[in-house]
């Protein structure tokens, strides 16, 4: 038993004890993938390890475009990290997953036209506890940031039925169209900017306002102007050549634009007629020719023509109905077989009529003949007593 503790015991001596390799791997991210020029993101820096690690170093390297910012190291580390490099150690063993540092980066301000930059953590290394603190070498880390590209301009503008001088820092045209539509079209001088406003367009008559708009990748925008004039070549022509009147007649003349007129009162409705000046003129629904029922009274009826341009003219006729005449004689209602006539007593006395004058003048006449009989008689009785009175003696004494 002696003899084998001791076989292996030598052999213990002589075989050498395989430790395994430490296996660990880091990685860097950064907040934001696309920043504009001028603009800053934090990237971060971890770790993963099977076994134990006591320190980590590697240094940062930043792509052109960006320049790197303050280096802060996670608080489980000692140790410093400033000037692209860092070497830290800490006395609390890291395992498994865990956050090494962070650091900013800045884009320059002068790329405009938009850039790709890699940023890479490089020449890491880190130390291996299980096997005597010795430093092993790790695989380098990379990710990629995007600087926008703030160019927002065009390349091209065109609208059909027009030629348009285009330069990309002229930003308002004004061009004239004689159509009903226009397509705009525009292409962006950058491939990752976006274009609006671009398509077809109605074009109403006059000044027509289009923009398009160019946004570049980083978001700023610029606006391009069309000013789309289209003329009026419309007929503006609104008048009549004829107007006439089933009843009565007017003097016509198409810049004259109101009429009078005087009917009888059996005159109970009217046809207008009416002819356009022009044929793409049209009359406004309801206001074209027309039968028109005639009230007493005044009447006012309108002829309202409407030019191809859409500007309308008005013409007017006030017709004047005669009021019905009343029938009746010597102030009283007339009446057929005992039957009432056809107006109430109401209507025969509402207002004096021609009879009720008469009756006035001739009450006025007889009271003045009474009057004029009675003084007449009154005074030539009072003449034939003064007679009577002469012819007595002088002596007489009525007594």
């Amino acid at each position: 038993m002696k003899k084998i503790i001791r076989i292996i015991g030598i052999l213990l001596i002589i075989l050498p004890i395989k430790v395994n390799a430490l296996t660990a791997t880091i990685s860097v991210s950064c907040d934001k993938t696309k920043i504009a020029p001028g603009d800053s993101t934090t990237c971060r820096i971890t770790g993963n390890t099977s076994g134990k690690i006591a320190g980590f170093s590697s240094a940062i390297e930043v792509g052109e475009g960006l320049t790197l910012g303050t280096i802060t190291k996670d608080s489980i580390w000692e140790g410093e990290g400033s000037n692209g490099t860092m070497d830290l150690y800490t006395s609390d063993d890291k395992t498994g997953k865990f956050n090494i540092a962070s650091f900013t980066v800045t884009a320059s301000s002068s790329i405009t036209n938009g850039k790709d930059v890699t940023i890479k953590i490089k020449n890491a290394s880190a130390t291996d506890v299980d096997n005597n603190f010795n430093d092993q070498s790790l695989s380098d880390a990379s990710t990629s940031i995007r600087i926008m590209s703030t160019v927002n301009t065009l390349s091209s503008l065109s609208a059909s039925g027009a030629t348009i001088s285009f330069n990309a820092n002229t930003t308002t045209y004004n061009v004239t169209i004689d159509a009903a539509s226009t397509t705009i079209s525009a292409k962006a001088t950058d491939s990752k900017a976006s274009v609006s406003g671009t398509g077809t367009k109605t074009l109403n008559y006059g000044t027509n306002t289009f923009k398009v708009t160019v946004k570049s990748e980083s978001g700023s925008d610029k606006v391009y102007t069309i000013n789309v004039t289209r003329p009026d070549n419309r007929s503006k022509d609104n008048s009549l050549s004829s107007l006439k009147l089933s009843k009565g007649d007017i003097k016509f003349n198409k810049d004259t634009l109101t009429y009078n007129l005087d009917v009888k009162n059996d005159v109970t409705s009217i046809k207008i007629e009416a002819t356009l000046s022009d044929s793409k003129a049209s009359f406004v629904e309801n206001y074209g020719p027309r039968t028109v029922d005639l009230k007493e009274g005044e009447n006012t009826i309108e002829i309202k023509v409407k030019a191809e341009n859409g500007s309308e003219k008005v013409y007017t006729i006030k017709i004047t109905r005669a009021k019905k005449e009343n029938n009746s004689n010597s102030g009283s209602a007339s009446f057929s077989s005992g039957t009432k006539n056809d107006k109430s007593e109401d209507n025969i006395t509402s207002s004096p009529k021609t009879g009720d004058v008469a009756i006035i003048i001739v009450l006025i006449v007889l009271i003045i003949s009474f009057a004029g009989i009675f003084l007449f008689l009154w005074k030539r009785k009072k003449d034939e007593k003064k007679d009577n009175n002469s012819d007595l003696p002088s002596n007489f004494n009525s007594n």
